[in-house]
């Protein structure tokens, strides 16, 4: 566990959110708003996003 989680925000773009990932090496991405977790994006969800443009 870490003290400084790094979060994206519900508004941001699937490719900022792989950018954080790829960044910071890591696979799951907690998504915050208003200061609540409203979620979690792991690489598996951006794998499947990306496959399905395909």
């Amino acid at each position: 566990m870490k003290r400084d989680v790094i979060t994206i925000d519900p508004q941001a773009t699937i490719p900022a959110a792989l950018r954080l990932m790829v960044k910071h090496d890591i696979g799951r991405l907690p998504v915050v708003g208003n200061g609540r977790l409203v979620g979690i994006v792991t690489r598996s969800d951006l794998m499947l996003y990306y496959y399905n443009l395909v």
